[in-house]
């Protein structure tokens, strides 16, 4: 008998899109007519390169975002390829701006750049995730 394998093979992609979908709860300061804002649920897509959120509607004053989304956030980071790169569903992952996994917390500015978005420890982050989710496979 011949015993076969699938052989996964890493290569590295750009990641060009965060996707972050949190609930809204009524006690929360976000506006109804926020932009991404959908009765109550928030959805923004983001540039990781830069933490601009894209498709900014202008005219909208800065907020600092703390919404508790404890085990009902969506994230995911995927490539122009449509690649997904991580999914995480539940608690708000290292990789996205948060306090104890329970909030998440951004501040945007009026422009719809997230100004405590840092390039450079979301790519660390995001490598971290992933591997430890390697790591878990095998367990």
């Amino acid at each position: 008998m011949i015993v076969k394998i699938l052989e996964v093979k890493k290569r590295e992609v750009d990641i060009d899109d965060v996707m972050i979908r949190v609930p809204v709860r009524e006690d929360d300061d976000m506006p109804e007519d926020y932009p991404g804002r959908f009765g109550n649920e928030w959805t923004a897509h983001v540039y990781p390169n830069t933490g601009q959120i894209k498709r900014w509607l202008d005219g909208f004053p800065s907020l600092n975002l703390c919404l508790k989304v404890t085990n009902q956030g969506t994230y995911v980071a995927s490539s122009g390829d449509d690649v997904i790169v991580a999914v995480e569903q539940d608690y708000v992952p290292s990789w996205i701006p948060n306090e104890f996994g329970d909030y998440i917390e951004l501040d945007i500015s009026s422009t719809g750049r997230i100004q405590n978005w840092n390039p450079k420890d979301f790519a660390s982050a995001l490598e971290d995730y992933n591997e430890e989710k390697e790591q878990q496979q095998f367990l």
